[in-house]
């Protein structure tokens, strides 16, 4: 009885994986088909061809090499870049007082880099089925995506295997001569060469929360119950001083999936020293002394003289200066 059950749960876990599927295909293919002209049948027997199922799976197989999910990317660096990018939760030892991908660890949200042309390919291992991706599904194996794949087992099996690469580092760590680099020394004539990386998962969340305090339908009423002088729920952040750093140009998605999501956009906060702001003062010009009118005649001089000299009155018999009163 538990058998059948779990062979009963396993087949409808299938089904709206295959339905999940299905909609992301028609979704791709129906856009396609509504540029096509009358008369162009060869080119729409095409397109619905390779929007087969079991085509467009076997094609994102084999292109999933050409992506490669990251947290730190290089092409921010310079879009021509070709060394490692890598997938990191951050150093854990750089404490809680300094902010970097540690502060989110696994909370950090994950980019794709590589051939822009293979994206489509992440959005489909994207897929949310039951609170799980596609790609997680893909990684630990589930049946239920073997099964949902291809009735072919071998054949479901290799394209899992594939898609769950995804996460996996593209060779050996390397850097290149357009990406920064800096040499560390290290005494003695050694060094470590360090390249830097863009924490580009860390600055999805970054951007993500400055966009919503400057342009969410809730920050908007606030600013808005200021401006009449209205009461509200709760307040309003303000980020004086933006800048704003472009990658990708007109593209975008060359550089990252994440950066495509952003409009290419990082937001640079300032890191200045603050401003200070002093009363104006005037100078004291065809005066021979500030001290007989100008500054003596300011209200905090003339109470802070008048309880000077009220004290030295105080303590002018001789018998009454001692320790007591020099102290005070």
């Amino acid at each position: 009885m538990s058998e059948s059950n779990g062979a009963l749960s396993l087949s409808d876990d299938s089904k709206r994986i295959r339905a999940v599927i299905h909609q992301f295909l028609q979704d791709r293919l129906q856009p396609k088909l509504d540029k096509l002209k009358h008369g162009e049948d060869d080119a729409r027997r095409q397109l619905l061809a390779e929007h087969e199922p079991q085509a467009w799976i076997a094609g994102a197989a084999r292109r999933v090499s050409w992506i490669q999910q990251v947290t730190h990317a290089l092409k921010f660096t310079h879009p021509d870049a070709k060394g490692s990018s890598l997938s990191t939760s951050g150093n854990p030892q750089a404490g809680p007082l300094v902010v970097g991908s540690h502060t989110l660890a696994d909370a950090l949200p994950a980019d794709v880099v590589g051939n822009a042309a293979a994206l489509d390919v992440y959005k489909f291992l994207r897929l949310d089925v039951d609170g799980k991706s596609l790609l997680d599904r893909a990684v630990v194996g589930d049946p239920a995506l073997a099964s949902a794949l291809s009735d072919d087992a071998d054949l479901a099996a290799e394209w899992m295997a594939a898609f769950a690469t995804l996460p996996e580092p593209n060779g050996q760590p390397a850097t290149h001569k357009l990406a920064k680099q800096i040499f560390w020394p290290l005494g003695e004539g050694r060094y470590h060469l360090l390249a830097p990386l863009f924490p580009t998962a860390l600055v999805q969340i970054v951007w993500a929360g400055i966009r919503a305090d400057r342009f969410s339908d809730e920050a908007k009423a606030a600013r808005e119950a200021r401006r009449e002088q209205r009461a509200h729920p709760h307040g309003y952040r303000e980020y004086p001083n933006l800048a704003i750093q472009k990658f990708g140009g007109t593209k975008p998605q060359n550089i990252s999936q994440l950066n495509s999501e952003r409009h290419g956009e990082n937001w640079l906060l300032p890191s200045l020293p603050p401003t200070w702001q002093s009363e104006p003062i005037r100078p004291p010009f065809f005066t021979e002394s500030v001290f007989s009118r100008r500054f003596g005649n300011r209200r905090d001089v003339k109470e802070l003289t008048r309880i000077l000299r009220d004290f030295l009155q105080s303590v002018a018999k001789p018998d009454l200066n001692n320790i007591h009163i020099k102290k005070r």
